[in-house]
């Protein structure tokens, strides 16, 4: 593809990807803020918002969504229904909130909670106002406008197994967990190597059509970013979390009761997003920090915006953030689409890269382009899964079982030379060239 037939199809994907935001937001699956996306009639609230909620009336807390709510929708896990989220994230103090009146979005609701519920005192301190809710923020895996590809997938030729797979013993507990679109039903006839070391779950099914006879745009992202983890470590055990819609639609709410649930020592979150306040999202940065107290590690894509904003989960307080660096250049530059800044911890190889895809049509902007199983793809979505591999190897192969997953990343940090790149940050370069 030539430089301009690939403007030519950025812009078909831009124009999109913007059509599918707006469809959502017709829909009141999301709104699109000044800085951010956040859901429409639903947000998040503390123990005392949840109390002025029942001042302010309208709002429903906890229990089951109500008829037509898009929680009832098939784009979501079979598990992410409000009173299941709801006691997902009991252990963070958070709940969620559902509007049942007239207000227009959460905004006025947020609002109104916050300006009802109480200032705290502790014994002999101030009274410090709490926030008492919180917008919940979409986040997402979603190409050209925030989170992971920086471009369309393009049809590859297929790849050898991966020398080492052999059948894995699923019973044992996975060495990373990836939160993503899932693994497409037919992995096991694709990639039968992969599926061998994919744990398996319906709620975590990679759902790959959003509009009749067409991929939708996030489409086979998990099963792509699982292929990476496949290709560099091949007896590595994986547990696909499906927390984002085949167009790469997730939520705090969502993500964070999944990353709940996962035992893995690693986890990797190819996804992510901007909010209206700039601050970290309230619930996936609270499930964040209970992962990393208990010695895990959390590795998360920068970002395809070209930009140092701050971009959630990424930019949390100890989580390894990966951007991306052009790997077809032996300059290794960053490449062109790759947010940066001094809270990017390392930068690995993001362009051009080959993996396990799906069966189907990708719309382009002619007839579309059919896939037969593999592609290559560009993103600091397919960046973030390589450290987090190679963590995770590193982990299950210990000889000291006493070193903890962190532990581990630690010392892997501290073996790579820091690159030349916007506000420092470590250079990883795999063992296997992933663009071949």
């Amino acid at each position: 593809m030539d430089e301009k037939d690939r403007a030519e199809q950025l812009r078909y994907l831009r124009d999109r990807r913007l059509a599918e935001i707006d469809t959502a937001q017709s829909e009141g699956r999301l709104v699109v803020g000044r800085n951010g996306l956040y859901r429409a009639r639903e947000f998040l609230v503390d123990e005392a918002g949840a109390r002025s909620c029942a001042a302010v009336g309208g709002i429903t807390v906890g229990g089951p969504a109500p008829a037509g709510h898009w929680r009832l929708t098939s784009e979501v896990p079979l598990e992410a229904d409000p009173q299941t989220v709801d006691e997902r994230l009991e252990p963070l103090g958070l709940r969620l909130a559902m509007l049942t009146d007239d207000r227009a979005t959460a905004v006025e609701a947020v609002a109104e909670v916050r300006r009802r519920t109480p200032p705290t005192r502790t014994p002999g301190g101030p009274r410090i106002r709490t926030a008492g809710a919180h917008l919940n923020h979409v986040l997402s895996g979603e190409p050209v406008y925030q989170g992971g590809p920086g471009g369309p997938p393009s049809p590859a030729d297929p790849l050898a197994e991966p020398t080492g797979t052999a059948a894995t013993d699923l019973g044992a507990a996975p060495d990373i967990a990836v939160l993503d679109t899932g693994v497409a039903v037919g992995v096991a006839v694709l990639h039968p190597g992969l599926a061998s070391v994919v744990e398996k779950d319906a709620d975590d099914t990679n759902l790959l059509f959003e509009e009749s006879g067409l991929l939708a745009t996030e489409g086979g992202h998990g099963t792509f970013v699982c292929g990476l983890v496949h290709r560099l470590a091949p007896t590595v055990r994986i547990d696909p979390g499906r927390v984002l819609s085949p167009a790469g639609f997730g939520d705090d709410a969502t993500i964070s009761a999944e990353l709940l649930e996962t035992v893995a020592p690693v986890v990797n979150l190819s996804l992510g997003g901007y909010t209206e306040d700039g601050g970290s999202p309230p619930a996936l940065t609270a499930a964040i920090h209970q992962v990393l107290s208990q010695g895990r590690v959390v590795v998360a894509a920068a970002g395809n915006d070209a930009s140092d904003a701050l971009f959630y989960p990424a930019a949390v307080k100890g989580v390894l953030a990966v951007g991306a660096y052009d790997s077809s250049d032996p300059a290794r530059p960053v490449a062109a689409f790759s947010n940066g800044g001094y809270w990017v911890d390392l930068w690995a190889p993001g362009v051009g890269l080959r993996s396990a895809y799906v069966q189907g049509t990708y719309p382009s902007s002619d007839t579309g382009t059919d896939f037969d199983g593999y592609a290559t793809w560009s993103g600091t979505s397919f960046a973030a899964p390589l450290v987090a591999t190679e963590i995770a190897r590193r982990y299950a192969a210990r000889e000291d079982t006493r070193l903890t997953p962190r532990e581990i990343a630690d010392a892997f940090l501290d073996e790579l030379p820091r690159g030349s790149y916007p506000g420092g940050g470590r250079l990883y370069t795999p063992p296997v060239d992933l663009t071949r």
